[in-house]
């Protein structure tokens, strides 16, 4: 699944990355492992060989203890099957919380550049109302208007100006609430990622290693070859 590719609201990076595809197919592929081992350990133990000599019983001691050692190492790969298959979970989950945030901050900013936009246009001119003043009409036998001429240009000056602060004041209000949205987007981001990373080093560590001393040890095996004698060391001569 392709990661969206700008993070610029949220930090600039995607908070959660990771590929949940190899994350899916190292756990098929310790899975498939675990089979394959549980197979030979079963195959080892069940070998059906008997008799008393001591070469059979020394064949018979390998095999046990061949079988042993294939099942100690299918139970560490079946763990570490499991543990991608925890983390493969907890990766959709976090990916999915972060492109919910992502979709939100993209929002957040169309609603700040909105609110940007209004406010630039409440710095320019609106349509002026055509008015028409009660002391200015030209009805019939009416007084004349004890009011200067430039009465009707200064309440329609009055009134743009009115409309523009007031646009501008709700631009404002609009550009606030925005961009508290998107430092409370970016605050939950920063959260996510701390969580995303906490749960992939809990994953990490859980990973059980293969190596063959690490194996024995852990399980008590005896790596060495049943019946096997050691060499003795010479002692030097003295002369």
């Amino acid at each position: 699944m392709v990661r969206p590719g700008d993070w610029e609201l949220l930090g600039g990076s995607d908070p959660c990355p990771g590929s949940i595809d190899d994350v899916q197919a190292a756990a098929r592929t310790w899975q498939d492992n675990y089979n394959i081992l549980n197979e030979v350990r079963s195959g080892l133990a069940s070998s059906g060989i008997t008799g008393n000599g001591q070469a059979v019983t020394a064949v018979r001691t390998l095999l046990n203890r061949n079988a042993a050692l294939a099942g100690a190492i299918a139970d560490r790969a079946q763990s570490n099957a499991d543990v991608f298959f925890t983390w493969g979970g907890q990766l959709t989950q976090f990916q999915a919380d972060a492109d919910r945030l992502l979709t939100q901050a993209i929002q957040a900013d169309e609603d700040r550049q909105q609110a940007l936009a209004l406010m630039a246009a409440s710095g320019g001119g609106i349509p002026t109302p055509t008015l028409q003043s009660p002391f200015t009409q030209n009805t019939q036998n009416a007084p004349a208007s004890p009011f200067p001429a430039s009465t009707d240009a200064g309440l329609a000056g009055l009134l743009e100006d009115q409309a523009r602060e007031a646009d501008r004041q709700r631009g404002q209000a609009l550009l606030n609430q925005a961009q508290q949205h998107l430092d409370d987007l970016s605050r939950q981001a920063d959260e996510l990622h701390q969580a995303h990373q906490d749960a992939g080093n809990t994953c990490a560590k859980n990973l059980q290693p293969l190596d063959l001393a690490a194996v024995t040890h852990d399980s008590g095996i005896d790596p060495s070859l049943p019946g096997r004698r050691r060499r003795p060391h010479r002692v030097a001569e003295s002369g």
